[in-house]
């Protein structure tokens, strides 16, 4: 980590605040605030499901920048930026919400999805993280996880976990967003 005087840190925040505004202004953002639904028919012997939400095409470019927020080779991921937080000559009252919010977010991918819940086999309940590692590393960004997301979309609720994935995506953006604003507060008390 090359990013070491707080005038440096100042140009990372500055990124992080920058890129934090730019997910809300994209059409996959607008998309989120409506309702995101699994339509489930029953047509004789089959079951047929549908996901009613944002579409691929929106989310793909919304990755292209949230991806900044989760590679470790960003200077801009949350880890890295946590680690420069930490080290700044600023009060504690400045970086505790900044940090609580990233590990408030951690909490919430590593907890299970839900409601609803999804269990595959005797694995448990799979968890936020799991669901978005597995979307957008077996099928947006990826393909390590490939077999997985293949696996999933054969099942009857491979909707719903693709739907699973929008919400997880809704939270995780909310997060950023006010970690973004935690950014801009410590951003105020360094060197300009």
């Amino acid at each position: 980590m090359a990013t070491t005087t707080a005038k440096d840190v100042a140009a990372v925040l500055d990124d992080f605040i920058k890129h934090a505004r730019e997910l809300t202004t994209l059409r996959y953002t607008q998309e989120l605030s409506k309702p995101i639904s699994v339509s489930i028919q029953f047509k004789g012997d089959t079951i047929e499901t549908s996901r009613e939400g944002p579409d691929e095409e929106d989310l793909r470019s919304f990755l292209l920048t949230l991806r900044l927020f989760c590679q470790d080779n960003e200077q801009i991921s949350l880890r890295n930026l946590v680690k420069r937080v930490e080290k700044l000559p600023v009060s504690e009252a400045l970086k505790k919400p900044f940090l609580d919010r990233r590990d408030q977010l951690n909490v919430y991918l590593d907890s299970a999805h839900g409601p609803p819940q999804f269990q595959i086999g005797n694995a448990g309940w799979i968890t936020n993280r799991e669901i978005f590692e597995a979307f957008t590393y077996g099928k947006y960004a990826h393909l390590t996880q490939s077999e997985t997301i293949a696996g999933w979309e054969k099942l009857v609720m491979g909707d719903g976990l693709r739907a699973a994935y929008d919400r997880v995506l809704r939270r995780m953006l909310a997060d950023i967003v006010s970690i973004a604003k935690h950014a801009e507060e410590i951003r105020k008390a360094l060197p300009a």
